[in-house]
């Protein structure tokens, strides 16, 4: 059969530099240095997997050259022997499966950084500092600019001369090379600001003393926010003629994105951004006549990508998320198997969160990303007989990961079909990669034989339980319905999502501001009704990254939803609902209410198989504890790899 992804597998260039395919891991923070800096062994397995994936080109996060420690972040800094020594590992390792290695350098964090040592970082002018704008970071001196510059090419000395194949200069989003180029933040009056040659000055002379230090042939790729979506902010127009300074001093591609902290949620896209939104400024990147070569990321899909490759739009595609999710990615596609790529659901649950929160990337639907030494399947010793009751995320992921290990599995589900909850949460439009990976489930599930039992409610008493060696419950969770008069004339959220015609008229009130309630109030929305939000708490979505939270209210508000905080539903109608606010009640009218009232463990049945096979009883997800589907994923990836 034709292979249609040839255009993204065949082979590219970056100045004299060839890459087996145009698919490329870009420069992500992760967390898994150690305190001094150096790649640990997470990181360079974590690097490795991808490149034994299939990548062309593996980037690595961010490196500080600087010895100065960051307040609590494990930065990459290049700091002496040691640097070399795991560097070097990791640069053999990549070797060894035929991609390239290129180590991203930063000039450093400016005013978007954490404290160091106790300071402030200093920036291109006294700008205030991002997390506390009340305190202004100290302008860097003309002789503290050749010190950084300097310092950055002694460490790309050292890169090339270790085997490193490529650099990418770190001066998107914000950071402090970009607080040089964007005059919001540049305010200095010396031969490094006012004009954009001025403000181009440092990145210029840093590109020059590279290309200087290293040779022509050895590539610099330079990563920029050509449009930083806020008002008052740099745009696409603005940008384009620094491309041109930037190819002319002899950058050999350009690494384009937008945004920068002031909307981290185009930083850092979740769901609600939809496929590719970085993809039309890479385009026009394209279109204004820049010869170089263009790499782009954010949200691509295999198809997306091809589409991307195949209109000229982009020269590389990154794929950073979804490589984390899926590292076999470009593998897959090499042997004409797209339906084997695991989809990123594009949470932010546990990549973004786990470098916010300084324990690490990692992964909401891959639980080896980030510890893949730790977490490598094996398989079993002695194949057991394993019943796993529930085919919902949990359900399956313990299937699929019991079966690789050489287990004889058997999945029963209640219901006529696989999923679970996540099948009504993934109705909306802007959750195509949840309904993705329900299907990809299914369809793993049959390719690796394991046998499926539809309409099959277990209980206590079922024989077949008393037959297996290990029972794992994954039977999910119930709706929480809370008693409240009149509650009948509501409908419930996972119905509404199942038989849409449940939602009459075109005005809409969903009781409970959680995320299911919310996102339900988006997807109704965009279909024209006008819907309201009642929720009893003072804030909505409070569970969710801060991140996707931002993109959320987004979406509430372009959509004119209404959101009615501390709000207490004291009763519902058959035309609204009564509710109390600050001690007074008013009645809301609506043509359908639908309840989202959150989740509560269906654990009655799965209480029982307990109590009756205690020893071999383990339960999961959401019949465990109520979670977010990644936590469920990674759940069932636990419960059956510990299974030998």
């Amino acid at each position: 059969m034709e292979n249609k992804y040839l255009p993204l597998l065949t082979p590219g260039k970056i100045g004299s530099l060839v890459l087996k395919n145009r698919i490329v891991f870009p420069p992500m923070t992760t967390q898994l240095n150690d305190i001094q800096g150096n790649y640990s062994g997470r990181a360079i397995d974590y690097y490795e997997r991808r490149a034994r994936g299939g990548a062309a080109m593996i980037t690595t996060d961010a490196c500080f050259p600087d010895d100065g420690t960051q307040d609590g972040c494990l930065t990459f800094r290049f700091t002496g022997d040691r640097s070399k020594v795991c560097l070097n590992e990791l640069c053999q390792t990549v070797h060894a499966y035929g991609a390239k290695l290129c180590v991203q350098l930063s000039g450093g964090t400016g005013r978007v950084g954490p404290m160091n040592k106790g300071k402030l970082p200093k920036s291109a002018s006294n700008i205030p500092w991002l997390y506390n704008p009340s305190m202004l970071c100290e302008e860097m001196t003309k002789d503290e600019i050749q010190e950084s510059l300097a310092n950055i090419v002694d460490v790309a000395k050292n890169l090339k001369q270790i085997g490193v194949d490529a650099v990418n200069i770190h001066a998107h989003n914000g950071y402090l090379i970009d607080q040089f180029m964007s005059p919001q933040w540049n305010k200095r009056s010396d031969e490094y600001g006012g004009t954009m040659e001025n403000r181009m000055r440092f990145p210029i002379e840093l590109v020059k003393a590279l290309k200087e230090a290293l040779g022509k042939d050895f590539p610099i790729i330079f990563r920029i926010s050509v449009d930083q979506c806020t008002p008052g902010f740099r745009t696409l127009e603005d940008t384009i003629p620094m491309l041109r300074l930037l190819e002319e001093a002899g950058v050999d591609a350009l690494d384009v994105d937008i945004g920068v902290y002031e909307c981290m949620d185009i930083m850092f896209p979740p769901y609600y951004l939809g496929d590719t939104p970085y993809r039309n400024a890479a385009k026009a990147v394209k279109e204004a006549g820049i010869k170089v070569p263009v790499l782009n990321s954010g949200n691509y899909t295999a198809d997306k990508a091809l589409d991307a490759i195949n209109a000229g739009d982009v020269d590389f595609v990154m794929f950073g998320r979804p490589m984390i999710a899926e590292p076999d990615l470009a593998n897959h596609l090499m042997a004409n198997a797209p339906e084997d790529i695991k989809p990123c659901i594009r949470c932010n649950d546990f990549c973004l969160r786990g470098v916010k929160e300084k324990t690490g990337i990692a992964c909401a639907v891959n639980a080896q990303a980030g510890s893949e030494r730790r977490n490598t399947v094996y398989k079993a010793e002695t194949p057991q007989k394993i019943a796993i009751v529930g085919g919902g995320p949990a359900g399956m992921e313990a299937a699929l990961v019991a079966k690789q290990k050489g287990h004889d599995v058997t999945l029963y589900e209640k219901a006529s079909s696989l999923g679970g909850m996540i099948t009504a949460a993934a109705t909306p439009p802007f959750k195509s990669q949840l309904k993705a990976l329900i299907d990809w489930y299914v369809i793993q599930l049959e390719k690796r034989a394991v046998k499926v039992c539809l309409n099959s409610e277990i209980t206590a008493d079922s024989p077949i339980l008393a037959d297996a060696d290990s029972i794992i419950i994954a039977t999910g969770s119930v709706e929480l319905i809370p008693s409240i008069p009149g509650i009948e004339n509501a409908v419930r959220i996972v119905n509404a999502h199942h038989v849409p015609e449940l939602v009459k008229g075109d005005k809409v009130i969903v009781a409970g501001g959680g995320l299911s309630g919310c996102d339900f109030a988006v997807e109704y929305a965009m279909e024209g009704k006008k819907v309201t939000v009642v929720e009893m708490l003072d804030d909505v979505a409070r569970d969710m990254i801060s991140v996707n939270a931002i993109a959320l209210k987004k979406k509430l508000a372009q959509y004119n939803i209404e959101v009615l905080t501390s709000h207490k539903i004291t009763a519902f109608t058959k035309g609204g609902i009564i509710a109390e606010h600050d001690g007074i009640e008013k009645e809301l009218t609506a043509d359908t209410v639908v309840i989202a009232f959150g989740c509560k463990p269906n654990i009655d049945g799965a209480s029982a198989i307990q109590n009756k096979y205690p020893l071999k009883t383990r339960i999961i997800g959401d019949a465990n504890k109520i979670g977010k589907a990644g936590e469920a994923i990674r759940e069932g990836f636990f419960a059956a790899n510990v299974i030998s």
